[in-house]
């Protein structure tokens, strides 16, 4: 198959290794490309080929790193916590073959792994339908107009590169039968993480789309938004009660709970990110939206299992 598979990846050995078996069948070039991970990956058979950072760079420098190596220029691009069902790969080259538009791209639908127990976090992003999905390019297109953004190392990085490739007149299509199973387990505080890391990104987003994003300039609306986080902390310490607790019933007042919680994250992002002017700097550890939880979870008792 004239396919190149791009699997950025960063500590997540068993995740990777499993994503890349899966796609073994498909007779396609797979590469691999660790981010600098702690342990480099290592794959038990000849399935894919393997590129290393040295240093973590973030998604978009690694999906680069794999676009510049590929031997194709189909490129499928696809996290390392999604293993594709057997015809996934297949559908998603068929339907671009169809077309044969270089301006077209095609993203899968993607699922929790039946096999795996859904967190209540889980379950709300099934409810709202927020995945990351593979991604089909045509690799000379995204080359023509830049490729990924590298200044983005918190996240977005895919929205950006959707939106500058649509004013070069990009064709997004859902291919709703090319199914792949989400395998990682999701908590509160992996969300909020996320919303938080985002909004960082959002920060450098606006100076290139000013359009598409909340008005990171009113620095007031923003300062008012850190008062409410005492109501924010209160949110993540009942969501993280009910997980603990093994929940798994999702009402209208825990999708509440989960929207507020996911509001103030990624405006706090913004906020830290805003006092950062210099330039978005990833922080995995941080004051702000990521104590919340952690405050959150000392009081209550509760371990990141």
């Amino acid at each position: 198959m004239n396919l190149t598979i791009i699997i950025p990846t960063y500590n997540r050995h068993s995740g990777v290794v499993e994503c890349a078996l899966a796609l073994e069948r498909n007779r396609a070039e797979i590469i691999i490309v660790d981010d600098g991970s702690d342990q480099p990956v290592a794959l038990p058979s000849n399935a894919a080929r393997v590129l290393r950072h040295e240093r973590h760079r973030g998604r978009a420098a690694a999906i680069n790193t794999g676009l510049k190596a590929a031997l194709h220029d189909l490129v499928l691009i696809i996290d390392d916590d999604i293993y594709a069902a057997p015809d996934m790969v297949l559908q998603m080259v068929d339907e671009f073959k169809a077309h044969r538009n270089p301006k077209l791209a095609l993203t899968g639908r993607v699922i929790w792994d039946p096999d795996i127990p859904l967190t209540l976090t889980m379950r709300w992003l099934q409810q709202i339908r927020k995945f990351p999905a593979p991604t089909l390019l045509w690799r000379p297109f995204v080359f023509q107009h830049g490729g990924y953004d590298e200044n983005f190392t918190c996240g977005l990085e895919q929205v950006e590169l959707q939106l500058r490739l649509k004013q070069q007149g990009l064709e997004f299509r859902l291919v709703e039968s090319a199914l792949g199973f989400r395998s990682r387990n999701i908590k509160i505080r992996d969300l909020v993480e996320r919303e938080f890391m985002d909004g960082l990104s959002a920060v450098y987003m606006h100076s290139k789309f000013p359009h598409c994003l909340p008005d990171v300039d009113d620095l007031d609306a923003l300062l008012r938004n850190e008062k409410q986080t005492a109501g924010a902390e209160a949110a993540v310490l009942e969501i993280a009660l009910l997980e603990q607790s093994d929940t798994d019933t999702l009402s209208p007042g825990t999708s509440d709970l989960f929207g507020h919680i996911c509001r103030h994250s990624f405006l706090h992002g913004i906020f830290e990110g805003l006092r950062d002017m210099g330039g978005i700097k990833q922080r995995r550890h941080t004051s702000g939206t990521l104590a919340i939880y952690n405050h959150a979870s000392q009081l209550a008792g509760i371990g990141e299992s």
